[in-house]
């Protein structure tokens, strides 16, 4: 192989997620190309995403055609099974010559990857994202595919440990990066633009708004139902919120005068979001798997207190207690006992907490660090090849 030749990577992501964009702002402008293969259908690309793609100096490119049939492409595999699809990305494999293929997310991204890496000779790559493993490897049709993943890897990377092992369980052999958040964490910059005041003068409840897929929103708007007159005094946004949640808060506002309101999904940007859990003094985050979430992250480094699914890996960075209530079964009755449970502590006690969470998670969430490890783990990978 041409020593000179500037290497390359394929990038099998869903390109309208702010996670994906977030880490190709990490791993872009460097000596290597990246080229983008969309791995579900997207109306649009991200911005950011397509700002890089627009930028020719940040190394980033996606065909133009492969952009515009995302969604066909969807619709059509769906019946035919992938294959158009991985015949594409096979074809772009064929001209390309990646040295390495790096599929982020196991469903949508490396399902449709693993058949185009065999028997070529390309480092293979593997992200694990939110339930990947922890939700699907327990049903019979995905854990097939997903051990052929996990066998054809050469790198895998997760955000929590649990993922590491349920891999390492399901028979990975391969080499694991260090765990790392995969959302891509929080600039400095954010975090010092915006005012955090002690907890207990916050007078926002910000609850996570999904009631699709594995979402349990809706468990979480009956629990304030059930204690709206212990919470008069609290202003609730649901954001992110799923049409189904967005119609539960607007009969919950006529029917009980709740001080409620949902932003839709996709509307609020990062800096967006951080800035609300500056003001909020709890998240609430229900759903029945997840990885290291993102909206815990981001509340407990504003100081919040969090009542979070024990399904996701939250136990990972926060105990019981401290700051933090951990549902064990996510059950109405459940959310409304941490509900009492954090209610009863608000005063010096969240106060001293939060304030403790915030300081520690900050210095996990980095931005700058974390973009560091993206870029080293597209090192290691290319010097394996």
């Amino acid at each position: 192989m041409n020593a000179s030749r500037r290497k390359v990577i394929v990038v099998v992501a869903m390109l309208d997620s702010s996670h994906v964009a977030k880490w190709l702002r990490s791993v872009a402008y460097q000596q290597y190309q990246i080229r983008l293969f969309p791995s579900s259908p997207h109306r649009r690309l991200h911005p950011d995403i397509a700002r890089l793609i627009a930028d020719q100096t940040s190394g980033v490119s996606l065909s133009s055609m492969l952009n515009v049939l995302a969604l066909p492409l969807w619709v059509v595999d769906n019946i035919r099974f992938l294959r158009m699809r991985q015949r594409l990305l096979t074809r772009l494999c064929d001209a390309a010559q990646p040295d390495v293929l790096h599929a982020i997310e196991f469903q949508h991204s490396a399902y449709l990857a693993e058949p185009v890496v065999q028997n070529r000779p390309v480092t293979f790559y593997v992200t694990n994202y939110g339930s990947d493993l922890y939700w699907f490897g327990q049903q019979k049709k995905h854990r097939s595919r997903i051990d052929a993943v996990l066998r054809r890897a050469n790198f895998y990377s997760a955000e929590c440990q649990r993922d590491v092992e349920l891999a390492r369980s399901f028979g990975y052999k391969g080499k694991v990066f260090p765990v790392r958040p995969n959302a891509g964490g929080i600039p400095e910059t954010l975090f010092d633009s915006i005012e955090v005041s002690q907890p207990s003068s916050r007078r926002v409840i910000a609850i996570k708004g999904y009631t699709n897929f594995v979402g349990l929103a809706q468990r979480a708007l009956k629990a304030v139902v059930v204690r709206r007159k212990e919470l008069r005094h609290f202003k609730i946004v649901v954001y992110s919120a799923t049409y189904r949640a967005r119609l539960v808060v607007v009969w919950m506002r006529l029917r009980y005068q709740i001080n409620i309101h949902s932003i839709p999904k996709f509307r609020m940007s990062q800096p967006e979001v951080v800035q609300m859990m500056s003001t909020a003094a709890l998240y609430v985050g229900v759903s029945e798997s997840d990885g290291l979430s993102t909206s815990m992250l981001e509340a407990l480094s504003c100081g919040a207190f969090v009542i979070q699914s024990g399904t996701s890996c939250c136990v990972e960075v926060v105990e019981h207690g401290e700051g933090a209530y951990v549902l064990r079964n996510n059950s109405v009755q459940e959310i409304v006992g941490a509900l009492d449970y954090f209610l009863s502590g608000v005063g010096d006690r969240w106060n001293r907490t939060g304030m403790s969470n915030a300081g520690r998670l900050r210095d996990m969430l980095k931005a700058e660090a974390l973009a560091e490890h993206a870029r080293n783990c597209y090192q290691a990978c290319l010097a394996a090849h």
